[in-house]
């Protein structure tokens, strides 16, 4: 089988900024990325601070992966209270040796995508669930694509409606002077005018 190197064809790095200071754990994870695939570009930072310092100045990464208790912080100190993924704002892995069902529980609740023990087991599907992770992220920012695109329609809808709630008002002084055919029209023009303006009403207000 031929080796997408061989047809001249390189495969896309995917970058993983993984912030662990324990080095011999730092590199168990990066066999295990390395006995998976060629794809990954591991970049290695020991704390929080130097995690942040890293984002700033490259471009963000494939995915996060942090080990919980660090130097200056916990791996949730990322989060910054976020309540779900999307407000972390990159995938975030969180991985550790002395975790419990509570943790886990509040990690997932604090947008992480998801939280590993530190065993052989859970170590050797690392690179699959990084997989999983970028899956499910790509969805989310599908998912927000969508809906912010769907509030850009709403909203110059409303704008179009409101446009049109002036016009007709201004019709409504020349009515008088319109034939039954003329009245019709724009008694049907008030009628779609209400029926958009209830359409792309905010519950909320």
């Amino acid at each position: 089988m031929m080796n997408p190197s061989d047809s001249g064809v390189q495969t896309k790095k995917r970058r993983v900024l993984l912030i662990e200071d324990d080095e011999s754990h730092a590199e168990l994870i990066r066999r295990t990325f390395e006995d998976s695939s060629s794809v990954w570009d591991i970049h290695l930072v020991p704390c929080i601070s130097d995690a942040l310092q890293w984002m700033a100045e490259n471009k963000m990464p494939y995915l996060v992966i942090a080990d919980y208790l660090l130097p200056d912080g916990t791996a949730l100190d990322l989060t910054k209270r976020a309540m779900c993924a999307e407000e972390v704002g990159f995938p975030l892995i969180i991985i550790t040796g002395a975790g419990s069902e509570q943790l886990a529980v509040h990690a997932l609740k604090s947008g992480v995508m998801d939280y590993i023990g530190k065993n052989s087991d859970e170590l050797r599907e690392l690179p699959w669930r990084v997989e999983r992770a970028t899956r499910e992220w790509k969805n989310i920012m599908k998912q927000k694509r969508v809906e912010e695109e769907l509030e850009i329609y709403v909203r110059e809808l409303e704008r179009a409606t409101n446009e049109l709630k002036e016009f007709t008002l201004i019709m409504a002084s020349y009515i008088e002077g319109l034939d039954d055919v003329g009245r019709e029209c724009f008694e049907g023009i008030r009628k779609t005018t209400g029926r958009t303006a209830e359409l792309t009403e905010d519950p909320s207000r």
